[in-house]
């Protein structure tokens, strides 16, 4: 339960799931399967076994970096065979593979449509996943882009650096730039503390051979994701990608609050479990009060795509409403992307019979604009043109969009 309080709080996973993002299913579904192959290898029960393999292979079907999940599964039984040579007994080879086999049955039984359509996909579905690697050249361009690096290997170093200090820098914001909770890092600072005391302890209860199955699962999971997506992976650290570590961050934390309150058994039971209880209530208000500086900014600044969908979507009722949008490079609009993406966005959230259409702030003097329409412009356009556009639609009405840029929405009704 402290466990689950730990995880389920974490003001990344809250800022995510607010969004209704598809990314945070993958946590659930790794928690199933591992949990159940870890329960299956303890228990020596091919049934539970058979059922982690095919929860792990679900993972394929959802969020890509999901796909991790079979990785941490097959390193999970790498890492018993070496370490858990009592429990396999005579024949640890011989032991293992009959544990292998039902949770590989699972797993293929499940995952044989997908495997089957990424080998007949054509290869330039690849490209993308060229991108998201470090080792592919198409991943070091990207991610040289990404931060803007002067050269490939300082968009490298930059990623590495950028990676390995998520836990604890607060300037390490999510680089996917779907959960910009600036200021604030992946973790809540006493988390950020927690996991590296634990990981120290948990490693040093595995060299002593004073650990069990589930510490090699977390342990090692742990150090797995955390160097891939810090050395292997491009745009680190991506929030929605790293919810995948979140399970391992809560056992590392949740270990290393009862290492530090072991320290006042001598005080008494009561007193271990209303510190051990207060510290997790203090992470979680923490992680509550980061999240809430994530509302309270959008709430206050408002989002160039989120505020002006929400315009466009209560006006879509009208089939004859139109909506231009005069931006370009030089005046951009929304914080990224181009002019088929800024099309496709006002469109999502307006009515199949509606007109969309963008158009360079230079030709709008001469664009042919017929009520009724509401024109997006930044304030940069608006202070150019605002002067002409009153002279042309004197009864058009001028409306702020919410967003951390200043942005302006002209009306005109019917005549």
């Amino acid at each position: 339960m402290a466990g689950a309080a730990l995880l389920g709080s974490n003001h990344a996973l809250l800022g995510i799931s607010r969004m209704a993002m598809r990314e945070n299913l993958i946590v659930l579904v790794e928690c199933a399967a591992l949990a159940l192959i870890l329960k299956g290898v303890r228990e020596k029960n091919p049934l539970l076994l058979y059922l982690g393999g095919g929860a792990a292979a679900f993972s394929l079907y959802g969020y890509l970096p999901g796909r991790v999940v079979i990785l941490l599964g097959l390193l999970f039984g790498v890492l018993y065979l070496l370490l858990g040579r009592e429990d396999l007994q005579a024949n640890p080879v011989w032991t293992l593979a009959k544990l292998t086999v039902p949770a590989a049955l699972g797993f293929f039984l499940v995952a044989a449509p997908i495997l089957v359509a990424t080998a007949t996909a054509p290869p330039e579905s690849a490209e993308y996943a060229r991108q998201q690697f470090l080792f592919f050249p198409e991943g070091r361009a990207l991610q040289q882009m990404w931060v803007n690096a002067a050269t490939p290997a300082e968009g490298v170093w930059c990623n590495i650096r950028n990676g390995l200090s998520m836990f604890n820098d607060p300037s390490q914001h999510d680089r996917g730039y779907i959960y910009s909770n600036y200021g604030h890092a992946f973790v809540d600072p006493l988390t950020g503390i927690l996991i590296w005391l634990e990981l120290g302890s948990g490693l040093y209860r595995v060299l002593r051979g004073c650990s069990q199955p589930h510490d090699w699962l977390c342990i090692g999971s742990f150090l797995f994701l955390y160097l891939l997506f810090s050395l292997a992976i491009t745009k680190a650290p991506n929030y929605t990608r790293l919810l995948v570590i979140l399970p391992f961050v809560a056992y590392l934390t949740l270990e290393g609050i009862q290492r530090l309150v072991a320290f006042l058994e001598c005080w008494g039971s009561t007193v271990t479990a209303v510190a051990m209880a207060g510290t997790i209530l203090l992470i979680g208000g923490w992680n509550l009060a980061i999240w809430g500086d994530f509302v309270h900014k959008g709430s206050t600044q408002g989002n160039d795509v989120g505020a002006t969908g929400r315009y466009v979507a209560a006006r879509q009722r009208d089939p004859n409403h139109r909506f231009y949008l005069a931006a370009s490079a030089a005046y951009p609009y929304f914080s990224w992307g181009e002019p088929a993406y800024w099309q496709s966005w006002i469109q999502f959230f307006a009515g199949q019979e509606q007109e969309v259409k963008v158009f360079p702030p230079e030709t709008l003097l001469s664009q042919d604009l017929e009520p009724p329409f509401t024109l997006f412009m930044n304030e940069g356009v608006w202070e150019q043109q605002g002067a002409a556009l009153r002279r042309r639609f004197p009864k058009g009405q001028l409306h702020r969009i919410p967003a951390e840029r200043g942005l302006w929405a002209f009306e005109v009704a019917d005549p």
